[in-house]
């Protein structure tokens, strides 16, 4: 008896269905579709609106004194730089 109703177990859930997916259960889901490329030139169009922006005042730090001084460490120009490298 608990064979058969192991067997009928097993058979109600392999023809159950995932309500979320409608995937059969156990079985792989659809793959992920790939994004939609972005527009070619949107690297270029990022690039330029960032160039145009007044940095002054964005890479600051403190000094012992409470002052504020531009960074030496961090600057817009390095910081445009990395949007190219992550962006490509």
């Amino acid at each position: 008896m608990k064979q058969i109703l192991k067997v009928s177990l097993l058979a109600t859930l392999a023809s159950c269905e995932n309500v979320a997916t409608g995937v059969a259960f156990g079985a792989d889901p659809p793959p992920t579709p790939k994004p939609t490329p972005p527009d070619p030139g949107l690297l270029d169009k990022m690039i330029a609106k960032l160039e145009a922006v007044d940095s002054k005042g964005i890479f600051l730090y403190q000094t012992p004194t409470n002052k504020w001084l531009p960074s030496t460490l961090y600057t817009w120009k390095d910081m445009i730089e990395g949007v190219k490298i992550m962006a490509s």
